[in-house]
């Protein structure tokens, strides 16, 4: 009996997880329950690779645009302040996109990317200039309509860059509503 309810617990618990997808550069991916994990350990060693793409390392972002309501503006910036819980998103624009400028260049090898409630078909670009971009990534983001902050992180050849550009060029969002684009937080990590 204590098997059964330990395994329903667990089906349960799994059941309402928002997952972590890790794409690998083998072209697979790997799915883990965040409840389950912690952020900081899931496979970046933190004492080596180091998210240049927060504000609080200087650096600064800049989208198309920056949707507000009901007097709640979702600025760049939110995307990356390092809090999950809150996020830029367009002013009704799509396509869209939201462009991080690191303090300096780095040797970028992965990006991270916390979706919002939309699923977006999406391309990440890297690039030294902010002029000419390198396709380091391109998909659909990994979470469904209306759920909970998704996590992906997607390991690339490593690449300098000072910059970092998501192009979300379309979403599950319905057209009415405001918010088309929603990205709640962009990280870029490089081994110092």
């Amino acid at each position: 009996m204590k098997h059964i309810i330990t395994s329903l617990i667990i089906g349960i618990s799994l059941l309402l997880a928002t997952d972590l997808i890790i794409h690998k550069t083998d072209s697979t991916t790997v799915s883990i329950p965040v409840n389950e994990i912690d952020r900081i350990t899931f496979g970046i060693d933190s004492e080596s690779n180091v998210n240049v793409a927060l504000s609080s390392s200087g650096a600064t972002a800049t989208a198309i645009s920056e949707g507000t309501y009901q007097g709640d503006t979702h600025y760049a910036f939110k995307a990356i302040d390092g809090d999950e819980d809150v996020f830029w998103a367009s002013n009704w624009d799509m396509p869209a996109w939201l462009q991080v400028e690191f303090a300096q260049v780095y040797n970028i090898d992965s990006i991270g990317v916390w979706w919002g409630s939309h699923q977006h078909d999406f391309t990440i670009s890297l690039s030294i200039d902010g002029d000419n971009w390198t396709l380091v990534e391109n998909g659909t983001s990994n979470n469904s309509e209306g759920s909970s902050p998704v996590y992906e992180l997607f390991p690339i050849n490593s690449t300098d860059a000072k910059y970092v550009k998501i192009d979300i060029t379309s979403t599950s969002a319905p057209s009415y509503h405001i918010f088309q684009a929603i990205v709640n937080e962009i990280e870029a990590y490089c081994n110092q």
